[in-house]
């Protein structure tokens, strides 16, 4: 069996943790403006990362702007992000789930998977989550969900099902009685262009997918495995690999017009991304940018680049992305984001001729500035065109 725990209102949580005096008040976490690493005061930002469940009854949800929030719901009650703490939060509750058993995947933030195969609980996982979920909450303080179920998507679609504080259980073989009349949105993996084709075959729940394997079948591989999940067919092993698969940087400010300024922050941002790369110590190969502008429209790219990485190679990249996403280029932009995966050993990237005459100067040169802003500072070297006039 498979237990699937997701924290409750995880960033409300942790900011009554820090202020007692916010429980039971109708509350909405905001980050800061993230202007300090473009060289701006912080400022309280303007858009919701989680409200509590006594705000959501109003109408209030995430990605919400503060201002419609207010607007809906006049007494609410504003608690700034504090990351460094929900990372410490996420890193407690992981080693409270490795005193019962290793098989454990850390699946987000606030989100894990526990593999119950191996232990003494396997034999009444239903007892063993409530007694789990009400310890977390009496030794971290952490209200959360855990759903159960020998598929490992089954199991997580489960916990969104007996939100919040709630625990259930639902068998593979239990799947069409217990999911029948789901719908197919609720199920993890569905993105809104799936729903939009799996609708247009007239799939609307959990029943209409499990006999329509053929309509997954035109979505090619991720439609197979799609379909394999909400079935419970598929691969259920949990990912215990330590290595990191991806590295992002995002940030949320101010709307700006200015493609300069913008152009500006993608370099800032790459300087950030390049720094957790290079002490990770493998190649990235595949690159995403993603703009959001003032209405919340957002575009996004991706490519493949299989060369020896640097933060030159991550710039060029990050711009000619940023330039392909900027669909609206007299929009104001809120947000970018810039992410690196497909890591490989820098021995598995193909070399020419040319590659190679300036590779080994590159490298030492990389290294050194790695060094000196892991001794003084992300800062304390930038390039030029980082610098704000």
């Amino acid at each position: 069996m498979i237990l699937h725990i997701d924290l409750d209102c995880f960033f409300v949580a942790a900011a009554r943790i820090k202020d007692s005096s916010l429980i039971g008040k109708k509350v909405v976490v905001v980050g800061g403006n993230s202007g300090t690493i473009f060289g701006e005061k912080d400022r309280l930002g303007t858009v919701i990362l989680s409200a509590s469940y006594e705000a959501r009854k109003f109408g209030v949800k995430s990605a919400m702007s503060l201002n419609r929030a207010k607007a809906l719901c006049q007494d609410l009650t504003i608690a700034k992000s504090d990351m460094a703490f929900y990372k410490e939060l996420s890193s407690r509750l992981f080693k409270f789930l490795y005193t019962f058993t290793p098989d454990i995947e850390k699946f987000s933030i606030d989100e894990f998977f526990v593999d119950l195969s191996g232990i003494e609980a396997k034999n009444d996982p239903l007892k063993f989550a409530k007694e789990l979920q009400e310890q977390i909450l009496k030794n971290l303080k952490l209200p959360c969900s855990i759903g159960i179920s020998e598929a490992k998507f089954i199991a997580k679609l489960t916990t969104d099902l007996v939100k919040p504080f709630g625990v259930g259980m639902i068998k593979v073989d239990e799947i069409p009685q217990k999911l029948k009349d789901v719908d197919i949105s609720k199920f993890p993996g569905v993105g809104a262009s799936a729903l939009k084709f799996l609708n247009k075959y007239g799939i609307y729940t959990i029943t209409d997918a499990k006999n329509a394997k053929f309509v997954f079948e035109k979505l090619g591989k991720s439609g197979i495995k799609l379909y394999e999940n909400l079935t419970g067919t598929g691969e259920n092993s949990l990912d215990l690999a330590s290595k990191r698969k991806s590295f992002s940087h995002a940030r949320t400010f101010d709307l700006i017009t200015d493609r300069d300024e913008l152009e500006r922050r993608v370099l800032v941002l790459c300087r950030y991304l390049s720094f957790d790369i290079y002490k990770f110590g493998q190649n990235p190969t595949k690159f995403d940018l993603k703009v959001r502008y003032e209405d919340r429209y957002t575009v996004s790219h991706s490519v493949t680049v299989k060369e020896i990485f640097t933060q030159s190679l991550l710039q060029k990249i990050a711009l000619e992305l940023f330039k392909k996403c900027d669909v609206r280029i007299s929009s104001p932009v809120m947000y970018i984001s810039i992410g690196a995966a497909g890591f490989v050993d820098e021995s598995c990237i193909e070399k020419t001729l040319f590659s190679q005459i300036g590779e080994s100067k590159n490298k030492k040169a990389n290294l050194a500035i790695q060094q000196i802003r892991e001794k003084y500072g992300i800062n304390s070297l930038m390039f030029a065109k980082e610098i704000k006039n």
